[in-house]
């Protein structure tokens, strides 16, 4: 018995196999077109062919740390700040399930640079509800220049495939933070057609 979709692509998860049924699975055009419209509004580089040039990070809290080792918020920051300089980026987006609290120590941490969280509005939550509000914090992620991902999280995961559909390096892709002074290799599940 199957008590999720995925795990019938995940028997064969990377091989050639998946990643045909991976590129034929699409995002709503509706929330695809808002995403871009924000990669837009992100991007301050008008030469760039695909995605924008900003940081994208996804911070997987709440119940997520209950049972996987956490990085912290400092630690977190140190390296968003290490990359940031790294790609010589200014502008960072976020994407996460944490607390406003966790959010304003990120903004603070983070001061000298531009740190932006999508904040959906009344008509956003009514229009898109939570799971297109995630989709679209998704494909902010899938077009940025360079992310950070957290360790076995599934978000990250699919943000990752994303990129590596729409053909962005795997060295600007395959990223997690980790408890160490610099960010983390991944595993990587490279695109096999």
């Amino acid at each position: 018995m199957i008590d999720r979709a995925e795990a019938v692509i995940h028997q064969d998860y990377g091989q050639s196999e998946y990643w045909k049924c991976r590129k034929s699975m699409k995002f709503s055009h509706i929330l695809v077109d808002k995403g871009l419209d924000l990669v837009k509004s992100l991007n301050t580089d008008e030469k760039k062919k695909i995605g924008g040039n900003y940081l994208a990070v996804h911070l997987r809290r709440g119940d997520f740390l209950k049972h996987r080792p956490s990085v912290s918020i400092e630690q977190i920051c140190k390296q968003i700040k290490m990359v940031l300089d790294q790609v010589n980026l200014e502008r960072v987006f976020i994407a996460t399930d944490g607390t406003e609290s966790e959010i304003r120590d990120v903004k603070n941490l983070l001061m000298n640079f531009d740190v932006i969280k999508y904040n959906p509005t009344e008509k956003d939550l009514q229009d898109y509800k939570d799971g297109g509000i995630s989709i679209i914090d998704q494909i902010v992620c899938s077009y940025a220049e360079f992310f950070i991902g957290t360790r076995e999280s599934t978000f990250s995961l699919r943000i990752q495939e994303e990129r590596e559909i729409l053909g962005f390096d795997s060295s600007t892709t395959f990223n997690c933070f980790c408890n160490d002074q610099k960010i983390c290799e991944t595993n990587k599940w490279l695109l096999k057609i």
